[in-house]
């Protein structure tokens, strides 16, 4: 059999996140801290938990090492606190001061007396989550905004500058129609969109309000792969609560009532309903759709506990494996995407105004 040639794979590899070479997008913005900033209160949290301290001056020493939003949210988490508002409900409060999965996590383990276990479990999941690459969203949003910014101001200058000149000059010599200034009309609504589509991007990368209204509105509604991370989060509660010997129908009521996501929401009170008349609750979370046959029989194949709860840690990293590697694949494809149609349109006027420029040389000669 004929090998392929190296040019082929490394196309191949090119847009095939974790593959050999990929796309590699690097801009000079400032990293987002935010996660960082949420790694840090958890920690705290933990220490406040495990050496029984007051949370409220611990909360409120941290927003003092914090500067912008999140040293607004850690004193309002702060205030809650002192007065004596319980730490989940505190949080609930304050959007944006932890994950909304680490909370609804806190909520489970404080419901269901696994709180320790619960907190060492975000603990590791946080750290494995920093060892991850992920795609830089933030970062491609605001760089191509600013192109697009920056394109746009080079109309404006050429249209309303350059192009009446060469509009004159051409009424001057009788040369006919002018090519640049024609192109530039023609142009310029199209740039126009494509600053606002970017704008709309830089809105969803820097936004979270918007980005979690997205999440929880919209793209529940367009496939089930939206619920690839949520799953995974709630196999990592229940692998909590099994390890620990807790009966899964509790958690399932709990996960039930608190989850934000509303297509999550509904399949977990079907799973409950489920248990509730008597079915296994892997199966009742197999009728569910949160686990798929195969799934189910992996963790029914598990002795005890511990086994149990191993295979539901190993199933939660694959799905949310599979959403960074979605997230990954598509981000390698929005670049150079955007970046051929910017390409495109630069062409474009580069070509017009050499084509003015040629009919006067040629109308002089």
């Amino acid at each position: 059999m004929q090998s392929k040639p190296k040019s082929f794979q490394f196309l191949r590899n090119l847009f095939r996140p974790g593959n050999g070479t990929a796309w590699k997008i690097a801009t000079p913005f400032p990293v987002d801290k935010r996660e960082a900033n949420q790694a840090s209160l958890l920690q705290l949290l933990d220490v406040i938990y495990r050496e029984r301290l007051e949370p409220a001056p611990m909360i409120f020493a941290l927003a003092k090492e914090n500067r912008g939003m999140y040293r607004q949210k850690l004193r309002w988490l702060g205030q809650l606190l002192s007065r004596s508002t319980p730490l989940v409900e505190a949080l609930e409060q304050v959007p944006g001061a932890l994950p909304e999965e680490s909370v609804l996590a806190l909520r489970l383990g404080t419901q269901s007396g696994t709180l320790p276990e619960t907190m060492e479990m975000l603990l590791q999941t946080q750290s494995d989550a920093a060892k991850v690459q992920k795609f830089d969203w933030s970062g491609l949003t605001v760089y191509w905004w600013s192109v697009g910014a920056t394109l746009l101001i080079y109309l404006a200058f050429m249209r309303y500058f350059i192009a009446p000149t060469f509009k004159k000059m051409y009424e001057e010599m009788e040369m006919g129609r002018e090519p640049f200034g024609q192109t530039l009309s023609d142009i310029t609504p199209a740039a126009i969109l494509l600053l606002i589509f970017t704008s709309l991007l830089v809105l969803l990368g820097c936004s979270r309000w918007i980005r979690n209204a997205l999440r929880t509105r919209i793209l529940p509604y367009w496939g089930s792969w939206s619920t690839q991370s949520a799953t995974g989060a709630i196999l990592r509660m229940l692998a909590v609560n099994t390890a620990s010997g807790r009966p899964i129908a509790g958690a399932l009521s709990t996960l039930a009532k608190y989850h934000t996501h509303p297509i999550v929401r509904q399949r977990l009170l079907l799973a409950r309903n489920e248990v509730e008349q008597g079915v296994d609750p892997w199966d009742g979370l197999k009728v569910a759709k949160l686990l798929s046959a195969k799934e189910v029989e992996a963790i029914l194949a598990a002795s005890g506990n511990t086994s149990k709860a191993w295979v539901l840690r190993q199933l939660s990293r694959v799905k949310e494996q599979q959403k960074l590697d979605l997230s990954d694949r598509l981000g390698t494809w929005v670049h150079p995407i955007l970046a051929l149609a910017f390409g495109c349109m630069v062409g474009w006027m580069a070509y017009s105004l050499f084509g003015s420029l040629y009919g006067m040389v040629t109308s002089l000669a």
